[in-house]
């Protein structure tokens, strides 16, 4: 075989592209050569953040230089500012232009305030504050809790993980808390399915967590959470989930919530 290799820049180092990284090496070789184009200088893994507050798990972290090399990569540290296609060319949020063959985006979503008011809980970096919400509960400072999805694109599981986690942890502590759980989806945890709807439901029942389904909460003010239409929900905490953006990157189509469309 001759030629130069392809040139794969990926833009993103979570879970897809590691695995994107790890796929071309082990499916393409000496065919194509990587780049891992990320600020991070670690790989989080970020389901476990929600067991920190409860001392039951902790988030990991990774060295992202030693999983690039491992996975056969080139790493840059560097956000992606732009896409010039055309000239198969991104350029950073530093101002150098990295050249592509073939470019792979996985640069997630950003985590924005979807309920004004509200504990928003985006995973580790939010950890902290959780942890200082339980004391006050498990004292009886916080009689009510309101565990809330905000509307718009959301990914919904870390919400249950916590009203159930905290629901085991003040029960252990024999600390009597109102939690209720508000989603807009017409079922709990719906986009797994009838099974898992049913299954999540009974462990709520089970905890006796409260669950209001199609119910939009919008903001938190005085022990109140307003929703939709024209009602409010009393509560001494809210803990909400962010509202989830794409990162609205120049040069690339995107929807009017900042995704791709696929």
């Amino acid at each position: 075989m001759c030629g130069m290799p392809t040139k794969v820049l990926i833009a993103g180092s979570g879970v897809a592209g590691l695995e994107a990284a790890l796929a071309l090496r082990a499916l393409a070789g000496e065919v194509v050569s990587v780049e891992l184009v990320a600020p991070e200088s670690d790989f989080v893994y970020r389901p476990l953040a929600v067991t920190e507050p409860f001392r039951v798990g902790e988030a990991r972290r990774f060295p992202l230089s030693r999983l690039a090399a491992e996975a056969g990569a080139e790493l840059t540290r560097a956000s992606v500012r732009s896409v010039d296609h055309e000239r198969r060319m991104v350029v950073t949020s530093s101002g150098t232009a990295l050249r592509y063959d073939a470019l792979l985006l996985c640069l997630g979503a950003r985590p924005v305030a979807g309920i004004p008011g509200t504990l928003m809980f985006r995973g580790p970096a939010d950890e902290e504050a959780f942890s200082a919400l339980l004391p006050d509960a498990r004292a009886g400072d916080v009689e009510r809790l309101v565990f809330a999805l905000p509307a718009g694109a959301s990914w919904p599981l870390p919400l249950y993980e916590l009203a159930l986690l905290t629901a085991v942890h003040l029960a252990d502590a024999g600390a009597s808390v109102a939690l209720t759980l508000v989603t807009t989806e017409e079922r709990p945890l719906q986009l797994f399915g009838g099974a898992a709807s049913e299954a999540v439901a009974d462990l709520l029942e089970s905890h006796d967590i409260t669950l209001l389904t199609e119910t939009t909460a919008f903001s938190f003010e005085g022990r109140s959470l307003r929703v939709l239409p024209d009602q409010s929900i009393e509560a001494d905490r809210v803990v909400a989930l962010p509202r989830l953006e794409g990162p609205r990157l120049e040069g690339v189509p995107q929807d009017g919530n900042g995704f791709v469309p696929t």
